[in-house]
């Protein structure tokens, strides 16, 4: 945690987010790019206002050090959909925000314990849901696929609900009293916490210059 703002000062990182400062001010969408665990930093992707796809870029890495994307409006600070990302991926350090509004980037992290509990069953039910898919694709006997799509729906709802479960959590460890995403984001707009917590720490590393 003490080390990631260091690390995005390091000159080709902080090059790289310049760049990404400019390419998000001027299209006014959200890019990312990712610094690998070799020392490889990616191309710098484009998405829309509000998300960016980064797996062509996570597949530019054997392992994730850092997961650098961009905000068009707001703080910088994680969204749900930020989190769920950071499971999956995984970054050895960290993912981290930069916000074009304040010119400032926020870095986040699960922890491993956190990981090891949450991660298995998604990717379980993920996997799974991705073999039916691909066997009711495959199948040319219409009452096969018809059984193939119900079974693909109970798993869909199975993997909303551990989301909806892990994403819980992650909120409840920075917001105790928080019950739903929707409080999560009036938290976050209403007090922005930083530091660790257990399972989550947030840490903020000032300006851009």
């Amino acid at each position: 945690m003490s080390d990631v703002c260091k690390i995005l000062n390091e000159k080709d990182i902080h090059q790289k987010l310049i760049e990404l400062k400019e390419k998000t001010i001027k299209t006014k969408k959200e890019h990312a790019f990712n610094v690998c665990n070799d020392g490889k930093i990616t191309r710098i992707i484009g998405g829309s206002k509000k998300r960016t796809n980064i797996a062509g870029i996570n597949k530019e890495c054997n392992k994730i050090k850092l997961g650098i994307h961009s905000h068009v409006r707001g703080i910088p600070y994680p969204s749900i959909l930020d989190f769920n990302v950071e499971l999956y991926t995984q970054p050895i350090i960290a993912n981290c925000v930069y916000s074009v509004e304040t010119n400032t980037i926020t870095c986040y992290r699960t922890s491993d314990e956190f990981r090891a509990k949450y991660f298995p069953p998604l990717k379980k039910s993920l996997d799974k849901m991705i073999e039916i898919q691909i066997k009711h694709n495959s199948s040319t006997n219409q009452r096969e696929r018809q059984r193939l799509y119900k079974v693909f729906e109970k798993e869909k709802n199975k993997h909303t609900y551990l989301s909806y479960k892990t994403q819980l959590a992650i909120i409840k460890s920075i917001y105790p009293d928080a019950s739903s995403i929707h409080d999560y984001y009036i938290n976050t707009w209403i007090n922005p916490k930083l530091g660790n917590f257990g399972n989550i720490w947030i840490k903020n590393c000032s300006k851009l210059k």
